[in-house]
């Protein structure tokens, strides 16, 4: 109550310590500062400017949220949220948010929805934030978002997802920017990976640029998952990615129509079948400069510690390596090399 009566230009300090309740924002214009941002301790939030409740802004624009984190480790099911924005608009409503060194925690169970949500709308930025024990850590179901220097750790379903859908408006989903990103799993009960999708008729998935993820920990699913179920999904740059200690099928999953993908520079080290799934019905794919390490079931040789090479090619589902020339097997390398 306190901000939402003040003018434009005001921003409002939250000096450190433990504040309860949530922080509803019904005024465009402003800013929230804390005291700093706190620490996860592995059970609670720590120093800073700690919020017990949530953040929430819907239709209003011009905001900056900085240095202070949401706790709702110990709060009822009926928290879903740590920070939601837009949720209700039109996709073509510019909100001009920009969130820089938040943190976000939750129960670790089916009712923590996400650590960050971009519901609907335009524009929203994300710098050094955190999100621990989510089901997603950052959402992004709008248009021109991006996460930067950002960390996700021990959700149930992704660290990062980009898709187009139809939750309240129906919502595209385009220029998303995922840069310096980083996942860690404790757990293999839980994940970190990153999810770029299409799952509504009518919608578009465009413009994603992936540059820049480190993924750690013993997750169960792949640590890229590309698909498309409905709608379009089209141009996606997916660089600069390093992936260890997974156990899955594949390290990165393509799978549905979709058109334009480009993955570049990919170092995975753990327990896969194949490095790369495509299931065909993809088109206009590039791969090049890929690289794992580690166990592979089901390739040219299965094995411990085999090093591939995957450049401008597609390795099929049920087609293996000496099936195809494109894949050449290196010579066995121990696991520090990458």
């Amino acid at each position: 109550e306190a901000i939402n009566g003040t003018p434009e230009g005001f921003t409002l300090v939250l000096p450190s310590g433990s504040y309860r309740g949530d922080l509803i924002l019904s005024k465009g214009g402003v800013s929230v500062r804390g005291g700093g941002a706190p620490s996860f301790d592995g059970t609670k939030l720590v120093g800073g400017t700690v919020l017990k409740g949530k953040c929430q802004i819907y239709e209003h624009q011009n905001i900056t949220l900085e240095k202070f984190g949401v706790d709702q480790s110990m709060l009822g099911n009926e928290y879903t949220d740590a920070f939601e924005f837009g949720t209700g608009i039109s996709q073509d409503r510019r909100m001009n948010i920009v969130c820089k060194d938040l943190v976000a925690l939750g129960r670790g169970n089916a009712s923590s929805l996400h650590g960050f949500l971009a519901q609907c709308g335009t524009g929203y930025e994300f710098y050094g934030c955190k999100a621990f024990r989510f089901s997603h850590g950052f959402a992004m179901r709008a248009i021109d978002t991006i996460v930067k220097d950002c960390l996700a750790q021990d959700c149930l379903i992704d660290g990062y997802i980009t898709k187009s859908g139809d939750w309240a408006v129906t919502q595209d989903a385009r220029q998303s920017k995922l840069i310096n990103f980083s996942g860690v799993v404790t757990s293999v009960a839980t994940r970190a990976n990153v999810v770029v999708s299409s799952q509504t008729a009518g919608q578009t998935n465009s413009g994603v640029i992936i540059d820049g993820v480190r993924m750690i920990g013993p997750q169960k699913v792949p640590p890229i998952n590309i698909f498309c179920t409905a709608g379009s999904l089209t141009d996606v740059q997916i660089r600069n990615v390093y992936a260890e200690g997974f156990d899955a099928d594949f390290g990165i999953k393509i799978e549905g129509p979709m058109d334009s993908v480009t993955i570049d520079k990919v170092a995975l080290k753990g327990t896969m079948r194949f490095p790369i799934s495509n299931d065909s019905q993809a088109t206009n794919l590039s791969a090049t400069g890929i690289t794992a390490i580690g166990t592979i079931t089901q390739g040219w040789y299965s094995g411990a510690y085999k090093v591939l090479e995957v450049n401008g090619a597609w390795m099929m589902p049920a087609t293996g390596l000496y099936d195809n020339p494109a894949f050449v097997l290196q010579e066995s390398v121990p696991s520090s090399a990458l």
